[in-house]
């Protein structure tokens, strides 16, 4: 079973390599919404609402132009290796959408 799991996060990762770099204006354009999003998350902690997943879906939009946040949400999914594909598959649906 994670030899299965290792192969599908190989596979995304090769896919990921694979798309073209993405343009200034939308490094700028994912930046800015992936720290809309964080801070969204961030008020609907105070009240009631989805705000961690919407503060991890901002995270993961920013880990397409930033490699710490890439690496630091790596290093904080590591417990949870299913929950890391997801948010790998995430990525690669976002970046599919930019491009």
């Amino acid at each position: 079973m994670a030899k299965s799991r290792r192969e599908t996060l190989s596979r995304i990762r090769r896919r990921v390599s694979e798309m073209p770099p993405l343009s200034t204006g939308a490094r700028i354009s994912l930046a800015i919404f992936g720290w809309l999003l964080i801070l969204l998350g961030a008020l609907q902690l105070l009240i009631p609402g989805p705000g961690l997943l919407t503060m991890v879906t901002g995270a993961a939009v920013l880990s397409l132009v930033s490699r710490k946040m890439h690496n630091l949400l790596r290093w904080l999914f590591r417990p949870w290796p299913w929950a890391w594909q997801k948010l790998l598959q995430l990525r690669r649906r976002i970046r599919e959408r930019v491009h």
